[in-house]
């Protein structure tokens, strides 16, 4: 793409790893994001910007080690920061004040250690592998319009993650077909999808969906465990869209743990 690109005498192409960064680029040295792009002393030394538990904090995970697709956005979203003149010292700061859009990786809650995350925008499979990468152990709620995706991938990747997966969606037979393919012996607990009965009030459409897969997953949730909203699918078979599919989530956690 740089040697394509159309390009205005003396611009430079800027890089950004998670790995130890080359003259040029910006990455990760032990747990510090470092710059060695827009310093004087890039061939010989590298710039500390932040630290890895700023981008914990920033996406809504502190305390964990944030997973690699956090690390790279940071990591890009410093290096146009510096590209415009941001000092080096205000990354940290900025990651530190940094908060998540809504139904972007959030959590909306956390009681006898398990942790409770919506991740609604989660829309794609794409979007769900990212999402499935930040946790370790999962209990995964999950489906939708699947639109012709398909999800082997994500069973193939992160079944060692999946305590179990708490299917919603009109459709399931794409999620089925990936998980006969893959580990056939994970627990699935299926909604009812006769339960997104259109109420008249479009926001409250698939609210008993999202209750029963609250109540579903905290069956099966212990201590250390993520509750993950990341449903790898659209949303208007049973919602209206991915927002009210969030809010929902949230409130069901809420009335569930009587917050």
């Amino acid at each position: 793409m740089v040697e394509d690109a159309d390009v205005v005498a003396g611009a430079k192409a800027i890089g950004f790893t998670t790995g130890i960064p080359r003259p040029g680029e910006l990455g990760v040295v032990e747990d510090m994001l470092v710059d060695r792009a827009f310093i004087p002393q890039r061939y010989s030394s590298a710039a500390e910007l932040a630290s890895l538990e700023d981008v914990a904090a920033a996406t809504g995970v502190p305390g964990q080690t944030p997973a690699d697709h956090q690390v790279s956005n940071a990591l890009a979203a410093a290096a146009l920061a510096r590209s415009i003149g941001v000092p080096g010292q205000a990354i940290s700061e900025g990651l530190k004040k940094h908060s998540l859009g809504a139904h972007r990786m959030v959590t909306v809650a956390e009681s006898s250690g398990v942790r409770w995350v919506d991740d609604s925008k989660a829309t794609n499979t794409h979007a769900a592998n990212a999402s499935l990468s930040s946790f370790e152990s999962i209990v995964w709620i999950a489906g939708g319009l699947p639109k012709g995706a398909d999800f082997t991938s994500l069973f193939t990747d992160h079944g060692h993650r999946l305590r179990a997966l708490v299917l919603i969606g009109a459709d399931d037979a794409a999620f089925r077909e990936a998980i006969a393919a893959t580990i056939p012996d994970l627990d699935v607990i299926r909604i009812e999808p006769a339960l997104a009965v259109d109420s008249g009030v479009p926001r409250r459409r698939g609210e008993a969906v999202v209750a029963a897969a609250v109540e579903a997953a905290a069956g099966i949730a212990h201590s250390g465990d993520t509750v993950l909203l990341a449903p790898s699918a659209a949303s208007m078979d049973q919602f209206l869209n991915y927002n009210t599919r969030g809010e929902l989530f949230t409130q069901a956690v809420h009335a569930h743990l009587g917050s």
